[in-house]
């Protein structure tokens, strides 16, 4: 019986006969190690920092990304002037270009892609060539399939590889794994005032670290200590309020806590539940048979805490990403699985060293292989190109393109460059957005900020800035508190629109009666209205209607009379129905209107809003429907009448288990005193 022995944790202690034993790995010479730390620094320096960022345009996701910008270069605070799925730093992840955040976004860049790059190479350092080389152009393939069609790119994937890299070193007895532990902590700090998100899978990776320490008998939460410190140091780097940060933490909580609910999205094409499917299978598959190496290195270690410490933070990792990826099936499940492609790549650097024999490491190698395939179509498909663009990384420009816009910016004529472009864009958007002469402070509903910055006017938005966003009390009592205070904008751009095939009104619609408290109409066209701050607020008054208990698919009538009818209703999660919600999603809700003259409009309801007052009839789905409800009388076309209403859902069968079978329904009628 033959022992082999490792001289370091991260190689494995094989027992077997003699003529079975295989070597662990073939040692890379320095030369291949060098060589390995240039191509992976190089690479993801090359590809990974915007070199040539986006530009302005308009439209949803034009507009967050300008207001990230906006918000850090005006010190606007975080939780209490805005709420969002993003931090201080968001502006980082839109890689949208300007002057006054380019440097902080290129520098945090530039930063990442080191540290990811030489990380890698840190974990490949005892790997066979051949097999190195698999593992970067996996990587590399993960960070690719994120890109999506056109501009769009997903950041998510490499700001999940950093706390699971960290996870991967924390443990390592080399120095220089310890050092780059220790520097991963402070980037994850900076991570988590990029995207909320981030900030989640942070804490629960440097918990699960530091749970394992404590149990190893260390006693002081080094690592926990450091995030901590350089989170705040961060927060007031971004020009925060140290006393504001619980206010940051609680808001986002906030947008979270209500985010499946509200923004989920299943797939529209049977082949959806595959892929669901797919990477659950394909990643327990990878769990699995890393759980079998940790299994037999913990053994032969004695310290099975510190073996299983990685397999841990993958866990975590990978629910994040299947979340982040099929929440809102769409494109958005290119987040996935490049994440699911990039991390693969790196535990594969960690456990296929532990695993004895190459048929033994086969099965993990194929399923990697495997994974990056359906990550590159998954790509193609959505970005509707051929395999063959795939390699031609086209965010930014080829590859050419930046390494020549590398080489401007070193030269010193990069910026100007930019410059130029980005006042070309705000022009186009100028152009095709024209707005009348507005003084005063501004907001815009229901999202184009992008219009009122590119027209510089003075943008005053509410907290909750975009209006599909509003999905839950807190979100929408914090714009109502806002709105009632002497920062609400004196002008407001009115436009009505959704997304995700919402009922309209439910998007901040719970505001309105506000807005026409506190606005008087003063231009209506055709996309929007013009509203001005009022001296003194109009009277509301409302009266209450009559209530009932309904049940799925039940058609409700709604009461006639004049004015506007408000419903409210109250659909309940049972226990199970949190569960799922946390862990997946919950089935859609659909709100099937029945019109005046039998016609039915069929719009998705949002449970976690639907409890708030919103209007039902008429249907209002334009400026000018809108300013006949509630603007001056006589202006604009009436909305349709609605005569009754049932509450529905694609995926019936889901119900008992995750919703009440019981819906309380409560109606009410506004009416507004006259203009004075």
């Amino acid at each position: 019986m033959a022992r082999l022995k490792a001289m370091s944790r991260g190689a494995l202690v094989v027992t077997g006969r003699a003529s079975e034993a295989h070597p662990v790995f073939l040692k890379a010479t320095p030369a291949f190690r060098a060589l390995l730390f240039v191509m992976l620094c190089g690479g993801a320096v090359l590809v990974l920092p915007p070199w040539i960022p986006v530009m302005p345009s308009s439209g949803v996701d034009s507009s967050w990304a300008a207001v990230l910008s906006h918000a850090f270069t005006h010190q606007w605070q975080f939780g209490k002037d805005l709420v969002f799925t993003f931090g201080p730093f968001g502006f980082v992840y839109a890689k949208l270009f300007d002057p006054g955040t380019y440097a902080w976004m290129l520098s945090a860049w530039v930063c990442i892609a080191l540290t990811l790059g030489a990380g890698m190479a840190l974990l490949l350092r005892n790997a066979k060539p051949s097999e190195a080389l698999f593992l970067v152009a996996l990587l590399f393939v993960g960070l690719r399939a994120s890109v999506g069609e056109g501009p769009m790119f997903f950041a998510d994937p490499v700001f999940f590889l950093l706390p699971l890299l960290l996870g991967l070193l924390v443990e390592d007895t080399a120095r220089v794994a310890r050092i780059a532990a220790l520097a991963l902590c402070v980037l994850l700090a900076f991570a988590s005032l990029v995207k909320f998100t981030f900030w989640m899978l942070g804490i629960a990776t440097i918990v699960v670290i530091e749970s394992g320490r404590v149990l190893r008998g260390n006693r002081w939460p080094v690592h926990l200590v450091l995030y901590a410190a350089s989170t705040l140091l961060f927060f007031l780097l971004a020009k925060q309020h140290l006393g504001g940060f619980s206010d940051y933490v609680l808001s986002s909580l906030a947008v979270a806590s209500g985010y499946s609910e509200a923004m989920q999205i299943f797939a529209r094409h049977p082949v959806g539940k595959l892929e669901v499917a797919a990477f659950v299978a394909l990643g327990g598959a990878f769990v699995l048979i890393a759980a079998a190496a940790t299994w037999r290195q913990a053994q032969a270690s004695g310290e099975p805490w510190t073996e299983w410490l990685p397999l841990s933070v993958l866990l975590v990792f990978l629910f994040m990403a299947f979340k982040a990826g099929f929440v809102r099936h769409d494109e958005h499940a290119l987040i996935a699985w490049g994440a699911l492609t990039a991390g693969l790549a790196m535990c594969g650097a960690r456990v296929l060293p532990q695993l004895p024999t190459s048929r033994a490491r086969l099965p993990l190698v194929a399923i990697c292989g495997l994974v990056a395939l359906i990550a590159a179509v998954r790509n193609v498909r959505t970005a509707e190109e051929p395999i063959s663009a795939f390699f031609s990384w086209p965010y930014g420009g080829s590859l050419g393109a930046r390494v020549e816009a590398i080489g401007s910016l070193l030269a010193g004529t990069h910026l100007q460059k930019l410059v130029g472009e980005r006042e070309a864009a705000l022009e186009q958007i100028r152009r095709s957005n024209p707005l009348p002469h507005m003084r005063g402070s501004v907001d815009v509903y229901p999202w184009n900020a992008a219009v009122v910055l590119a027209h510089g006017l003075e943008y005053r938005p509410r907290p909750v800035f975009q209006s599909f966003a509003v999905f839950n009390p807190r979100l929408l009592q914090a714009n109502a508190d806002h709105l009632n205070s002497d920062r609400a904008a004196s002008t407001l751009v009115l436009g009505l629109g959704t997304i995700d095939g919402r009922f309209l009104a439910q998007d901040e619609g719970a505001l309105w009666p506000m807005l026409a408290s506190l606005y008087d109409v003063e231009d209506v066209s055709e996309g929007y209205a013009l509203l001005r701050r009022r001296a003194s607020p109009r009277r509301l008054v409302w009266e209450s209607g009559p209530q009932a208990r309904t049940g799925w698919s039940q058609e409700i009538t709604i009461p006639q009379g004049e004015g506007p009818v408000w419903v409210q209703i109250d659909v309940q999660k049972t226990l199970m129905g949190r569960v799922v919600d946390l862990l997946f999603k919950a089935p859609v809700i659909d709100l099937v209107l029945t019109l005046e003259g039998g016609e039915q409009r069929t719009g998705r309801l949002t449970p976690t809003i639907a409890g708030q007052r919103f209007p039902i009839s008429p249907l209002i789905t334009t400026p000018h429907e809108w300013t006949e409800a509630f603007g001056a009388a006589g202006r604009g076309t009436r909305g349709l009448s609605v005569t009754s209403f049932r509450i529905e859902a694609p995926a019936p069968r889901a119900l008992a288990a995750v919703y009440s079978d019981e819906i309380r329904v409560t109606f009410s009628r506004l009416s507004l005193a006259a203009q004075r």
